[in-house]
């Protein structure tokens, strides 16, 4: 599976875990945004895995994560980073309208994949852009001088 080397990743997924009736659209819909798009990261990653089941819970379902994850590194160098991401909340918006599944938008890093920034759910409600924007740019620049500590690539 590929791996992304930036430090900061948007992760952005459907919400919940039974997605069966839905994965196929979804699936097919992400990778077609994903390719058609000319993006200014050079990360991108679609993401489809079904993680192991918890033992400690058998009755419910295992996790599954599907969506994309673009690299946020960049952010600093490109002045139209934040395009990919207003295009990527409109294919969500639209995903969600039509499957009417919620995504959950949040940063991840790659020397801490424990630690991960919730930013926003796309359910519905209009997404504050503006918000969203200096939150990504934020935590990425702070967290930017954090990152001395070089861990293995974020499996997405």
């Amino acid at each position: 599976m590929p791996k992304l080397t930036d430090e900061h990743v948007l992760c952005a997924y459907v919400d919940g875990s039974d997605l069966h009736d839905v994965a196929p659209l979804i699936r097919s819909r992400l990778q077609r945004f994903i390719a058609d798009r000319r993006w200014t990261t050079g990360q991108i990653l679609f993401v489809d895995q079904i993680l192991d089941p918890d033992p400690d819970f058998p009755d419910f379902l295992p996790e599954w994560d599907l969506g994309v994850n673009p690299g946020l590194d960049h952010v600093q160098l490109n002045e139209e980073w934040f395009d990919d991401i207003e295009a990527l909340v409109e294919c969500l918006a639209g995903l969600h309208t039509e499957t009417e599944r919620d995504f959950e938008l949040f940063i991840a890093y790659r020397s801490r994949p424990w630690l991960q920034e919730h930013l926003t759910f796309i359910d519905g409600k209009s997404v504050d852009l503006a918000w969203l924007k200096e939150v990504i740019s934020m935590l990425a620049k702070s967290e930017s001088s954090n990152s001395d500590n070089v861990q293995p690539p974020l499996n997405a």
